[in-house]
């Protein structure tokens, strides 16, 4: 996942530096050394998880489990921010959370190494395979131009709350893998994303639905970067787009370079410039 990119050593200043305002789209970053404390901090400022589960959602958590990889290995969500927001939506009382994902690799030693299946399980989320057609039925995509149908996973599309937890990585065909890109998993013909229109086929995508939750899981990567080992970092945010654009900047890559966003932005599906956005910094 070998993407090189130039990254400002003193990141979350350089994101603190975001015009702030009114009317805004809200993009927090959190940081420290606690997946939950992170994530309460960060939903209390967003008015509490209570304000988007409510008692008897149907909850889809989707994070990445594309590729058969140990925690550590920062290629997939880390288990144990999958399992606390699987709590803290049962402790909202919602209906049930579906945990899934269309894997890359083979997709039973993906939910086994990653580590999400066991821990999802013992916060009592559904785990469903990702990678079998049982599972996938056909969708119309009204809006899109190039993504107009696609066989679209079970739960994704009868889920009434959608929480989308991707692990922020690198990408050698996209620059970035983050909450738009992670959507890709709901969809059992991969094809759509080999073809010459990908960038358009990630962006359109989000006709059908989009997250009410982005959750980025980004501390692997900008820790790397920053030289600060091992701390977690949080991108939170009700817009995807808005969440990888601040994910884009903190790694020193303009989002308008990235093609997926860019048509994203361009048809009205999420905010992009840093003019619209409200950056916020928590540290844990």
């Amino acid at each position: 996942m070998g993407t090189a990119f130039a990254c400002s050593t003193s990141f979350f200043s350089a994101a603190s530096s975001f015009v702030s305002g009114t009317r805004k789209t809200k993009v927090i970053v959190a940081r420290g050394n606690d997946y939950q404390q992170l994530f309460d901090r960060t939903l209390s400022e967003m008015g509490g998880l209570s304000r988007f589960v409510k008692e008897g959602t149907l909850v889809v958590l989707k994070p990445d489990i594309s590729r058969n990889a140990l925690p550590e290995e920062g290629l997939t969500t880390h288990p144990l921010l999958v399992k606390h927001i699987t709590k803290q939506c049962y402790k909202n009382k919602c209906k049930a959370v579906y945990v899934f994902d269309h894997c890359i690799d083979e997709w039973t030693k993906c939910y086994k190494n990653s580590g999400i299946e066991r821990v999802a399980k013992d916060a009592a989320a559904k785990v469903l395979p990702g990678n079998h057609e049982l599972f996938f039925r056909g969708q119309d995509i009204p809006g899109a131009s190039v993504l107009t149908r696609a066989r679209i996973h079970n739960a994704f599309s009868d889920g009434s709350l959608l929480i989308d937890v991707p692990v922020l990585k690198t990408d050698p065909e996209t620059i970035i893998s983050g909450g738009l890109k992670n959507l890709t998993g709901c969809i059992l013909d991969q094809d759509f994303y080999r073809q010459a229109a990908a960038n358009r086929c990630i962006a359109e995508f989000l006709y059908y639905k989009k997250p009410d939750l982005t959750v980025i899981d980004a501390g692997h990567l900008l820790s790397t970067v920053s030289g600060k080992s091992g701390e977690h970092v949080l991108i939170i945010s009700a817009d995807v787009v808005a969440a990888d654009a601040v994910a884009c900047r903190l790694m020193g890559i303009d989002p308008f370079t990235v093609e997926h966003l860019k048509i994203a932005a361009e048809l009205g599906l999420g905010i992009l410039s840093d003019t619209e956005i409200e950056m916020k910094n928590i540290v844990g």
